[in-house]
């Protein structure tokens, strides 16, 4: 399994290797959720690791609409993309 702090300074540095493909503040955003899934499951007393972030913005992205849909869509490719690596 993929600890936290590594899916985190990946992601960062795809963020950062992205900057024309999708605005700065987009990038936070999708930062933003991706960190509210790990802090919700690290409340939760569930693990922490790349499935399970993806379960619970899969579940998210379910649970929303318009432009909060995209934003769960878009990170939960930038995590699962993170997978392939």
């Amino acid at each position: 399994m993929t600890s936290f702090p590594v899916i985190y300074s990946r992601i960062h540095m795809r963020q950062e290797s992205e900057v024309g493909t999708d605005r700065p503040d987009n990038m936070d955003s999708i930062q933003s959720v991706i960190g509210h899934a790990v802090s919700s499951l690290l409340k939760s007393g569930e693990e922490v690791g790349v499935q399970e972030i993806l379960a619970f913005l899969k579940q998210q992205e379910a649970r929303s609409v318009d432009g909060r849909k995209k934003l769960y869509g878009r990170a939960i490719s930038v995590v699962a993309d993170d997978t392939d690596r």
